[in-house]
C-alpha cells in the first residue's frame, strides 16, 4: 500500500483523459467495500440493445434503475453516500494492470484464473457465417498476414464492423500502405456479406431496432452487434456450467469470465471449457506497479517481489492474499 501512494490512476485504459486518484485510495475504496471474505459485490444489468430484440446478451455492471424496488432503491442511495463510490459504475473503469494488481496479480496464479473468448467477436460471426472463410481464419489461427505483425491486422479487424472509406483510408496512412492488404480486403468482404445478410435473415430483429430508431449502416451494426453478443452469451453460461463442479465463477465479464479452481487441477478446468476459452496469465506486482508509474516517477524501484526502494529505504509492496475483489473490467 506504501509504494501505491506514489502512483496515480484515471478512470478508463487512457493514460491522459479522465480525473487522477492516488492508486492507494483505490485499493483503500476496494477495501472499504469488501465483505469478510475479501470479495466486492458486483451487481449486473443486461446490455439494453438486445434486449430491445428480446436476446440476451453481454452484461455489463451497474443497476437497471428502471427495475428497481422500493427497497433496492433505497439500499443505492445508501451505497451512493459511501466515499468514492458510485454503484452504477463498474469496480473497474481503471486500466487493465490496476484489476490485475487488486485480484493479486501472477502471485494469485494457483488458485485464480482469468479466461476470455479467443477472438470472441469474429469467432461469434464465423459461428453463424460459416462460408466467411477469411474470418473463420482469423479465429483458428491460420489467417495469411502477408508480412504483416498479428497486432497491426487486429487493429483493422477490431473496427472492421462497420468501418467505411474513411475509417480504411486512415488505418492505411496510420500502419504505411497505399491501400488495404489483400487478406484485409478477402476479410472485409467477408464480414460486409455476412452483415447483409444478417439484415436481410433478420426482419424481426431489423424493424425493432428500426422502431429504436436504428437507420442505415447504425442498423446494420446493430443487428450484428445483438445477433454476435447473443451467441458470445450462449458460450460464456455453457462454458460456465461445464465447469460448475470444478471451478468457481467469482464473475462474469464482457467475454470471459474469473475462476476459483476448486478440487481440480487446472488442466482439468481447461478441457471442461473447450478450445474457445483461453487463460490470461496476470503479470508480477512488480511489473504491475512498474507498468503504472508515469515517467516522472521512474526514481522509484520495484524489486521482482514487489518491494520498492524510496528516499533510500526498502519497504513491503502489496502482499498476497484472497483477490481483493471479484468484478471485472
Amino acid at each position: 500500500m506504501s509504494a501505491c501512494h506514489y502512483i496515480d490512476v484515471r478512470s478508463g485504459d487512457s493514460r491522459g483523459e479522465g480525473s487522477a486518484l492516488p492508486l492507494r485510495s483505490v485499493c483503500a475504496q476496494m477495501l472499504e467495500r469488501a465483505s469478510s471474505d475479501g470479495s466486492v459485490e458486483r451487481w449486473y444489468k443486461e446490455d439494453k440493445l438486445p434486449q430491445i430484440v428480446g436476446l440476451r446478451g453481454r452484461a455489463w455492471s451497474g443497476i437497471p434503475q428502471e427495475e428497481m424496488t422500493d427497497v433496492e432503491e433505497a439500499q443505492l442511495a445508501r451505497l451512493r453516500c459511501s466515499r468514492g463510490y458510485d454503484a452504477t459504475r463498474s469496480c473497474f473503469t481503471y486500466r487493465k494492470e490496476v484489476k490485475e494488481l487488486l485480484r493479486g496479480g501472477f502471485e494469485q496464479d494457483a488458485n485464480f484464473r482469468d479466461y476470455d473468448l479467443k477472438a470472441s467477436f469474429p469467432r461469434a460471426f464465423a459461428a453463424r457465417h460459416p462460408d466467411a472463410t477469411s474470418v473463420r481464419s482469423w479465429v483458428d489461427g491460420s489467417f495469411d498476414l502477408c508480412g504483416m505483425s498479428r497486432d497491426v491486422a487486429k487493429s483493422f479487424i477490431n473496427q472492421c464492423f462497420g468501418v467505411g472509406e474513411k475509417g480504411i483510408a486512415d488505418w492505411c496512412r496510420q500502419h504505411g500502405y497505399g491501400e488495404l492488404p489483400i487478406p484485409l480486403q478477402r476479410y472485409l468482404a467477408d464480414v460486409r456479406e455476412g452483415s447483409r445478410r444478417d439484415v436481410a435473415n433478420n426482419p424481426a430483429v431489423v424493424e425493432k431496432l428500426r422502431a429504436a430508431g436504428r437507420f442505415d449502416r447504425d442498423l446494420q451494426n446493430g443487428v450484428v452487434y445483438v445477433l454476435n453478443t447473443a451467441h458470445e452469451r450462449e458460450l460464456l453460461e455453457e462454458g460456465a456450467e461445464r465447469v460448475r463442479r470444478l471451478a468457481r465463477v467469482r464473475c462474469f465479464e464482457l467475454d470471459g469470465f474469473f475462476l476459483e479452481r476448486l478440487d481440480a487441477s487446472w488442466d482439468e478446468v481447461e478441457a471442461a471449457l473447450g478450445p474457445h476459452f483461453a487463460h490470461k496469465p496476470y503479470r508480477h506486482r512488480a511489473s504491475l506497479l512498474k507498468g503504472l508509474m508515469s515517467p516522472h516517477e521512474s526514481h522509484i524501484h520495484m524489486s521482482p517481489e514487489g518491494s520498492y526502494r524510496h528516499g533510500g529505504a526498502t519497504r513491503p509492496g502489496l502482499k498476497s492474499g484472497r483477490p481483493r475483489a471479484q468484478a471485472g473490467g
